[in-house]
């Protein structure tokens, strides 16, 4: 069955090729065609050069399915980026970001058209590279964390999470600023997971956010850390308005070594 629809997408109508690749992309999910289709990767792979965007799009739609089966199509996907439809373009992106980190040469190309107007893209780019985790995308995700779109700053601020690299750390404890709640809310989150304690000031003043998720990430951050300096706000954070907050201050004040962070209680 897949074998013939395979070669449907070379047929002389644009109407068979269209359908015949909306056929494949939507079986994806049935575990004996998935393993069947990833036998025809160069045959999607070529589909990418099809004139039809929708046949380009479900030829990317099916290999983002894939994951990191598809990881034979990077190079084809790189050059997929520069696709003349936007749409493609992104999808290209977001199937690099489901292969990983075996997708990894396409960084450059990634960072290369992180500037590109249109924000769809941009975001599936940062995702993409987030998933890679390549140190050497951090400057450009740093830049991100200033874009205009507040959906690139969001996601921008999970890449660097991901990535961990203590280079961001400048950008993301300004980021705490950010008048987005989930941009200062990734922000808090990142420098938890770099765990660097010249973030602590800055994550003292987060648990004062209005809103609950910021102070809970800024908490946990400061739990990884470990830095004793955090104790009495910590404390304090007992105390927050929030269940969750309270909850996550005394597992941090737990972690923080000292006997000032015992016992705990999260009592109003």
């Amino acid at each position: 069955m897949i074998q013939k629809w395979i070669e449907k997408l070379g047929d002389s109508d644009q109407r068979v090729r269209v359908y015949a690749a909306s056929v494949l992309s939507s079986v994806i999910d049935i575990p004996e065609a998935r393993q069947a289709l990833v036998k025809e990767i160069p045959a999607l792979i070529k589909a990418l050069d099809n004139p039809d965007k929708e046949v380009r799009l479900n030829a990317l739609v099916t290999m983002s399915e894939m994951g990191v089966h598809a990881k034979k199509a990077v190079p084809a996907l790189i050059e997929a980026l520069n696709d003349r439809d936007k749409d493609v373009c992104t999808y290209a992106a977001r199937t690099l970001k489901n292969i990983g980190k075996p997708a990894s040469q396409a960084v450059a190309a990634l960072v290369k058209i992180l500037s590109d107007e249109a924000s769809a893209l941009r975001v599936n780019v940062i995702g993409a590279l987030g998933q890679i985790g390549d140190g050497a995308a951090v400057p450009a995700l740093v830049t991100a964390l200033g874009d205009a779109d507040e959906g690139v700053r969001m996601n921008a601020g999970d890449a660097l999470y991901k990535i961990g690299n203590t280079t961001a750390i400048s950008a993301l404890i300004q980021a705490l600023n950010d008048p987005v709640e989930h941009v200062r809310m990734n922000a808090a989150g990142a420098l938890g997971k770099i765990g660097d304690s010249i973030a602590v000031p800055a994550l003292l003043q987060a648990l004062h956010d209005e809103h609950h998720w910021v102070r809970w990430n800024a908490v946990n951050a400061l739990g990884v850390i470990g830095d004793s300096d955090a104790i009495p706000e910590l404390t304090r954070s007992l105390k927050d308005t929030d269940n969750d907050v309270r909850e996550c201050a005394a597992k941090a004040l737990q972690k923080i070594e000292s006997p000032e962070s015992k016992p705990v209680s999260t009592g109003l």
